[in-house]
């Protein structure tokens, strides 16, 4: 609205020109910090958070690594992108405008996260040679000590970093709504409320502690609740995708747009899944429970649903 008022057959003064482009050029560097951050949480959710649960899922959490008598085992590795993402992250703590807490917590976590994938990069380089060999695993019970120290700081640090991050988005998602409202952006506002319902059923699940060991206890109203809300809102997506002249208008790639509105269907069906179990009153076999591979894999499981939503959020990355 402003730049077009500012486009008038009346010349606008220097001042008012440089008070915009100086607003503007803040407005980029705000973006360019938010989605420095937006990728170091990413990197830490998704990749990192994969190594670890592999890790533990091999060794355990108790002081002492776990080793069967046939063991043999590999390790996943981080990734260069990921690495990249956090010393991008790191360095734009330091840049303007602050934001403040979050700034400082970021600062905070680059010295831990550092050591973090320092071990166990050492330990995937050991398993990798299968040192274990040469030593008795004396360098596994040393890594897995090292590991332990370093996963219990990261946790504490990262725990404040998603929280600050989840306030700050929340904040911008509330503005982005509000304007895409105001303008008449239905398709740019039902994109985004619909990730934000599929956030929610993810939410109510984590909030009721239910997992695909305690399915059962999912309290169905209160789901059901939230699903029929998503259920709803991808009609409109689906709808309002389906209207070319809208896509184009509204500054979407068909492609892009028909990968997300495919990854919206995913996330309703394994909402449904979920439903289907749990009125079936059908438990997850203790088979199942054994990997987090198992538990994403399986229908009608959180897990399942959990992962349907990363690849919707990884879509929605692709709209922007």
């Amino acid at each position: 609205m402003e730049t077009a008022q500012a486009s008038s057959s009346t010349p606008a003064p220097t001042e008012a020109i440089d008070e915009e482009a100086a607003k503007l050029e803040l407005e980029a560097l705000e973006l360019a910090k938010y989605n420095a951050y937006v990728d170091l949480n990413n990197a830490m959710t998704g990749r990192l958070q994969d190594v670890l649960i592999d890790y533990f899922e091999e060794f355990g959490y108790e002081a002492k690594p776990v080793i069967d008598k046939y063991f043999s085992a590999t390790m996943l590795s981080f990734t260069e992108s990921g690495e990249k993402a956090m010393q991008t992250a790191f360095a734009a703590a330091a840049d303007k405008p602050s934001f403040g807490k979050l700034d400082a917590q970021v600062s905070l976590l680059e010295p831990i996260l550092t050591e973090l994938l320092a071990v166990l990069a050492e330990a995937h380089e050991y398993y990798e040679i299968k040192g274990y060999v040469d030593d008795q695993f004396a360098g596994s019970k040393t890594l897995h000590t090292r590991i332990l120290k370093a996963d219990a700081a990261y946790e504490e640090a990262s725990s404040e970093f998603f929280s600050l991050l989840g306030k700050m988005g929340d904040e911008r998602t509330r503005n982005s709504l509000q304007e895409y409202k105001d303008n008449g952006q239905d398709l740019n506002y039902i994109v985004m409320l619909f990730l934000l319902d599929a956030e929610s059923l993810a939410t109510e699940m984590d909030d009721q502690g239910i997992l695909a060991d305690n399915i059962l206890e999912l309290d169905m109203a209160k789901f059901k609740a939230k699903y029929a809300v998503l259920t709803e809102d991808l009609k409109l997506l689906m709808e309002y995708a389906a209207d070319e002249t809208r896509v184009v208008s509204e500054g979407f790639s068909s492609h892009s747009l028909e990968r997300y509105v495919d990854a919206a269907k995913k996330v309703k069906v394994s909402g449904a899944e979920i439903i289907e179990r749990v009125n079936k009153k059908q438990r997850v076999e203790d088979f199942y429970l054994k990997s987090s591979f198992f538990r994403e894999n399986q229908s009608g499981t959180p897990e399942k649903f959990s992962k349907s939503l990363s690849e919707l959020i990884a879509e929605y990355n692709q709209l922007q």
